[in-house]
């Protein structure tokens, strides 16, 4: 039987054994733990990593398709910009076309008013003047009597402009109606009325007084737009521009 101090001493050192292989144990399962939640962390970052590396090329996808999209619209907005304009032009000159027809359509209003009243001066009996005739509303005849360079052909030129007025220049006509009577001729108003507005007429083409084609002279007593050389539909003051002279040897 071994004393009681070697006893106790191997007691001892079986304890410090067991405590160490106990620590050893503790140590291998704690580093085994380790490793298995490592393990764990490691497959949840790797699924992290995943995702995130997912989520990358999603947002690089979508951020291509909207490149894309925005690059159509882009085009799209281009091309009805594009539209657009060409609306506008079109707009544009559907309006110049609308202004040109409504100008010709006046065009060809006036041209056939006048061509009437041409074809009523070139007649050769006098019923435009006759009463019942529309165009014969004459209230007045009137003369204008005056000296050179007084300035009554201005204002023969612009009374004759008036649509209801016709004014004759220089055709004589008291010298005309004068010789009608020497001549024991036929010679009504309405002969003196229609040879007034041939008068008229002639006096606003070629080189005429009134007209706007007149070379010879420095002037000319032309009103543009408006009705020399003709009427508007019915005539109210015919008559004639003549210098003195011609009266004061009547």
């Amino acid at each position: 039987m071994l004393p009681y101090k070697e006893s106790l001493l191997i007691l001892i050192l079986t304890l410090v054994v067991m405590y160490g292989c106990a620590m050893c144990y503790i140590q291998v399962a704690n580093n085994r733990q380790l490793e298995k939640m490592i393990t764990l962390s490691e497959m949840k970052l790797s699924e992290r990593i995943r995702d995130y590396e997912k989520g990358i090329k999603h947002a690089k996808e979508s951020t291509t398709s909207c490149a894309r999209e925005f690059q159509t619209r882009k085009a799209n907005v281009e091309e009805c910009t594009e539209l657009l304009e060409t609306h506008k032009t079109q707009i544009g000159l559907l309006k110049i076309i609308k202004t040109r027809q409504r100008e010709r359509d006046e065009c060809i209003l006036k041209r056939d008013r006048l061509k009437a009243q041409y074809e009523d001066c070139n007649r050769d009996d006098t019923d435009i003047f006759k009463s019942g005739s529309k165009a014969n509303k004459i209230k007045y005849f009137v003369l204008f009597i005056g000296y050179p360079r007084s300035g009554h052909s201005i204002v023969a030129a612009l009374l004759d402009a008036h649509p209801h007025v016709v004014i004759s220049h220089e055709l004589h006509v008291v010298q005309l109606w004068r010789d009608s009577l020497i001549e024991k001729e036929e010679y009504s108003k309405y002969d003196m009325f229609k040879k007034i507005l041939k008068s008229t007429g002639k006096t606003t083409k070629g080189g005429g007084f009134r007209s706007m084609n007149r070379t010879n002279k420095y002037y000319t007593l032309d009103v543009p737009g408006l009705f020399q050389g003709q009427y508007e539909d019915y005539i109210e003051i015919i008559g004639d521009k003549s210098e003195h002279r011609e009266y004061l040897h009547t």
